[in-house]
């Protein structure tokens, strides 16, 4: 068995969902309910559902993104804050462990994440 689904509810569907397709490869695949699923290419779907007073998500509720190595976290990094979004540095907690770390990412107006790399890379989002 895996994850197949998220619904988040959100301030700005349109807002996270270009977030999402611009920055993570997610794909438009339908609307309903007002908002958008929207999917990863690896099958995940995220619904992005608008709400006009979004709940405040538990103290360290995270998403998850794989990268192949720690590399590619600083490369996301980089095209994330190249594209505008404000990032904080990138830390090495754990050096003998391939393990990087970067810290709030957020977009004006847009999702607010915490991004943790491990070739997985994980990422914190609390979506407005």
């Amino acid at each position: 068995m895996r994850l197949q689904h998220l619904n988040l509810r959100v301030r700005d569907a349109r807002a996270c969902r270009d977030f999402y397709e611009a920055h993570f490869g997610f794909l438009l695949d339908f609307e309903a309910d007002g908002g958008y699923f929207v999917r990863a290419p690896d099958g995940f779907l995220l619904a992005l559902v608008p709400t006009a007073e979004p709940t405040a998500l538990p103290d360290r509720f995270h998403l998850g993104f794989c990268a192949g190595a720690p590399d590619e976290v600083l490369a996301s990094h980089r095209r994330l804050a190249g594209a505008g979004v404000c990032t904080s540095a990138v830390e090495d907690l754990r050096p003998d462990e391939d393990y990087v770390r970067g810290g709030e990412l957020g977009q004006h107006g847009g999702p607010q994440r915490r991004r943790r790399g491990t070739a997985p890379m994980s990422e914190r989002a609390a979506p407005t």
